[in-house]
């Protein structure tokens, strides 16, 4: 009952409350004993295994030796800081065995500071450690054994935290029952937050309750317990750690904000307004193979792909590269991936100068694997793979080079994209052998995934799912992207799917993806993109595909060159002259680009993708006046569709009356460099300050006329006094009557793409 209770209750408290940007804080405590259990086995990794299993924040440790000869000169603390994936501070008491033996903290986030403060023990010196984070203190410590260096211990600690504004939890093994003269006295100014109820110690049969965690209330701080309780373990320690999930009620100057309160406060943000155009790059496990389709992980488990033939290369390939698919699933690509090239500053410093104003990172995809430290998903990539923090890397070197710092998440649909990895072959040597998916964790035992449980990355098998089950699943995903948006300080989340990912779960995300730029800003500065309608909040979400009109809100048109991970079986889609299109008619309808670089599995960019880049770098910084900070004109363009006048051909395989159905579509109606080129007097229009900019997307020399900037034109533009090619001192001739703009093409232009002219005077 406690679980199913526990796991209710923690969604609620998820809505209430931010400390340090967190939404509610877990603590812990626990007496680890040296690591030694009370079987009397050493064993380190079972206390780590503990600490992970309730996801703690801060835990406050006693009796933690350092280098003594019982523990084999190990470093204890150290250890558990690795194995949980934790900063660890560590509070020596006295010198003990050959080294030190004391006490310590292992937190999720690094403190601002710390210190250590002497207390006294007629038995062994004590000691106190306290650390100081964004929005709170912990203090961890271990009581003396005599009552009356107790007293003396509160007192001290009463006077170190005497005008401190912060709220200020204290935990530890106090040597102290619940109705003794110290627990009385620590009440004056502070409030138990377990409980002091449930028996502590010994584990095996709990008698008596000495563990604490308790909330400084001396200064006003007021603490709302969701849940607490001593965690059910008899064997790892001589006690049982106690947890509690608190938030701190009425002191913190910035509480977290309603959905409702938010929408009041948002404006979209000037950075990504006025960017236009950002680079995401994506790099994944489904980077490794070099055929297969953007959806290899999937694939790899189908036969027959049916109508997503771009998939149609990965189950032979994997048999052929990889092995069977019963015996050698999506763990031997997870395991082969290494990234052993990856330079985030090289990249990050290159996306800029290709003219990209903020960078977007893959978190994850389908395929259930995160690109980030992620306490609450152990199928990740510092983990495993290439045992790095892509996430966290790429942040850094875009905080380096000053880019906004976004990530992309495509995790909510992973339970239906993966059930083809509990079918097995219909045919063939193999044939009903069950893949991968299939397989529990006691499968893994001599494999390189030894102690994983593979139904934490594909989900249990469809028959063993329940509505509880699928309940847990949204919860941790909430944790999940609550903790990738909140720890790398994200500037922009963009998820994919329609809708909110789980409902409210993904709009939650969200909620504290602006909560946490309110606090850190003073304003709303963070974006979010969704595929979702009428939520003033998130941008539009166009996946591969252009707005048909021009948007009175931002929206984001997102492109690849070929399926989303590198392949080399995949033809490209596009290529410099259709990605400077796009981005032209993009933004005269008020949109931004996002354009996706394909990193290879090495980290690296492939060679013919960094031609393109190259070739878009250029094409950017030549005509970057009608890019960046511009905002459309009354149209978006003119001679529209000038291609289809005289000649029907196919624009994605498709005639020219289902072109134009097309372009009533929004999402993948995108031109491709298979589609029928513009028209050579096709134009697009952005406007910034008092000039207006005409885009010819696919000039041709000669004369070219634009009806619309006729001085009878319903848009009533005013007389134009000079026209100027970007890039270029060639002398532009002209000329406005009624019924058009004519001006003349040169033969010699800056680059073989689309030619960007400043006009002046149209804009009244």
């Amino acid at each position: 009952m406690r679980w199913k209770t526990f796991f209710s209750l923690l969604f609620l408290c998820l809505l209430t409350f931010n400390v340090d940007g967190q939404s509610t804080l877990r603590l812990m405590s626990y007496n680890i004993r040296h690591g030694a259990g009370l079987d009397e086995r050493l064993d380190f990794d079972r206390i780590a295994e503990v600490i992970n299993r309730e996801h703690p924040d801060v835990v406050a440790l006693q009796e933690v030796d350092s280098v003594t000869q019982r523990i084999g000169g190990r470093d204890l603390l150290g250890e558990l800081g690795q194995s949980t994936g934790m900063y660890h501070l560590y509070a020596p008491a006295i010198s003990f065995d050959g080294g030190k033996y004391g006490i310590g903290l292992l937190c999720r986030r690094k403190p601002l500071s710390f210190r250590t403060v002497p207390l006294p023990g007629r038995e062994e010196p004590r000691v106190l450690l306290l650390a100081e984070f964004e929005g709170y203190i912990f203090c961890c410590t271990h009581l003396s054994l005599t009552e009356e260096d107790q007293l003396t211990s509160v007192e001290r600690i009463g006077a170190l935290l005497e005008g401190e504004k912060k709220p200020v939890f204290l935990a530890g093994d106090l040597n102290a029952e619940p109705d003794s003269p110290t627990m009385k006295a620590l009440q004056k100014k502070f409030v138990i937050l377990t409980g002091g109820k449930e028996m502590t110690i010994p584990a095996d049969n709990p008698q008596s309750c000495i563990d604490y965690i308790l909330g400084y209330m001396a200064n006003g701080s007021r603490y709302q317990v969701t849940t607490n309780y001593v965690v059910n373990e008899p064997v790892a320690s001589d006690h049982r750690p106690v947890f509690v999930n608190v938030s701190v009620a009425g002191t913190h100057p910035e509480q977290d904000l309603s959905w409702d309160e938010l929408q009041k406060e948002y404006q979209f943000p000037e950075w990504y307004t006025e960017a236009r155009f950002g680079i995401w790059a994506t790099i994944g496990p489904q980077s490794v193979p070099r055929l297969g389709g953007g959806w290899y992980a999937r694939h790899m488990f189908m036969q027959d792909v049916g109508s997503q033939t771009f998939g149609r290369n990965a189950y032979a390939y994997h048999l052929k590269v990889f092995g069977p698919q019963s015996q050698k699933g999506y763990t031997e690509v997870i395991h082969q991936w290494k990234a052993e090239r990856l330079n985030t500053d090289s990249l990050v410093a290159y996306f800029k100068s290709l003219g990209a104003r903020y960078l977007v990172v893959h978190a994850n995809h389908h395929d259930h694997f995160d690109n980030f430290a992620s306490t609450y998903h152990p199928w990740n990539s510092v983990n495993m793979g290439p045992h790095k923090d892509i996430v966290g890397l790429f942040e850094q070197s875009a905080r380096k080079y000053g880019l906004p710092f976004g990530v992309s998440s495509h995790d909510d649909r992973f339970l239906n994209w993966w059930l083809p990895a509990f079918g097995a072959d219909t045919s063939g040597p193999y044939k009903g052998i069950p893949y991968e998916g299939r397989m529990t964790k006691a499968d893994g035992n001599g494999k390189w995934w030894e102690g994983y449980d593979p139904a934490q990355l594909y989900g249990l098998p469809p028959e063993q799912r329940t509505q509880e089950y699928e309940r847990k699943i949204k919860e941790n995903y909430l944790l999940r992207q609550q903790e990738l948006v909140t720890k790398y300080k994200v500037d922009l989340l963009w998820v994919d799917g329609y809708g909110f990912p789980y409902g409210n779960y993904g709009k939650e995300v969200f909620r504290t993806l602006f909560n946490n730029s309110l606090k850190q800003y003073g304003k709303i500065n963070a974006v979010g993109i969704a595929k979702v309608d009428n939520e003033s909040m998130l941008v539009r979400d166009i996946e591969a595909g252009v707005a048909d009109t021009i948007l009175p809100y931002p929206w984001d048109g997102i492109f690849t060159f070929t399926h989303w991970f590198y392949k080399e079986d995949d033809p490209l889609m596009h290529n410099a002259r259709t990605v400077i299109e796009l981005l032209s008619d993009i933004v005269s309808k008020n949109g931004n680009m996002l354009l996706n670089v394909e990193l290879k599995a090495d980290g690296t960019i492939a060679p013919e993708h960094k031609k393109i880049l190259d070739e878009v770098g250029q094409w950017v910084r030549i005509n970057s006046k009608a890019i960046y900070g511009s905002r459309p004109w009354t149209v978006y363009g003119d001679n529209l569709n000038s291609c289809l006048r005289n000649v029907e051909r196919h624009i994605v395989n498709a005639d020219a009356g289902q072109v134009l159905e097309e372009a009533q579509k929004e999402n993948f109606n995108a031109r491709t460099v298979n589609s029928t080129p513009y028209g050579s007097d096709e134009v697009r229009f952005t406007v910034c300050g008092s000039k207006l900019y005409v885009i010819v997307l696919n000039p041709e020399s000669g004369t070219i006329r634009v009806p619309v900037l006729g001085f009878g034109s319903s848009e009533h533009p005013g007389k134009i006094s000079s026209v100027r090619m970007l890039g270029s001192q060639q002398n532009i001739s002209f000329s406005q009557s009624e019924d058009n703009l004519s001006m003349d093409i040169p033969d010699e232009r800056p680059t073989s793409y689309a030619v960007v002219f400043e006009v002046d005077g149209a804009i009244n």
